[in-house]
């Protein structure tokens, strides 16, 4: 489980989802070339997630409900213990995929067995319009067993409306 940390001295800066995470304090020191953030804007260094998302999975993490979060860009970046037994293999031992990749992974389609199109998927017409989305389907686990699921997809708005990411609770369903 990650653990994080912070000092009173300044803001939160996030950190990536490998290994144990920490938050540090410092974000009033900027590089050359870097712009200051406009209000409510986070600064969040290359190849880090902001602080919203770290957060996120660090409550998925205590939850018994199956989530799936995923980045802005729609990159796989975490799934709980939850969801392990839906998906078909524990966290540690998938990656960070991109949105491309999960889909072909879990192979979302519908329970007729027709694939969804890209707009069809609750978690990426979530990313893509900005609002939740619900949707009974199956998907494919990582063990190669089809699942019939129920899924709800939210998108995670941090400050100023900027997206972050998207979640997905689901649950499985008799069909």
């Amino acid at each position: 489980m990650p653990t994080y940390s912070a000092s009173i001295s300044g803001g939160l800066q996030p950190c990536d989802f490998n290994g144990v995470g920490t938050l540090h304090a410092d974000t009033s020191v900027m590089g050359l070339g870097e712009r200051m953030p406009r209000d409510g804007e986070p600064v969040v260094p290359a190849g880090q997630h902001p602080v919203e998302l770290i957060l996120l999975r660090q409550l998925a993490s205590y939850l018994a409900t199956p989530m799936f979060v995923v980045d802005a860009a729609g990159t796989l970046l975490y799934y709980n213990e939850a969801a392990e037994e839906l998906l078909g293999r524990p966290f540690e031992d998938t990656s960070e995929m991109d949105r491309d990749g999960w889909v072909a992974a879990f192979r979302p389609h519908e329970l007729d067995g027709t694939l969804l199109g890209p707009t069809e998927n609750p978690l990426s017409a979530a990313l893509a319009d900005g609002t939740e989305h619900h949707r009974n389907l199956a998907i494919v686990g990582l063990d190669g067993s089809e699942r019939r699921i129920a899924a709800t997809a939210l998108p995670l708005l941090g400050p100023a409306g900027r997206l972050l990411g998207a979640v997905a609770v689901f649950w499985p369903i008799d069909a």
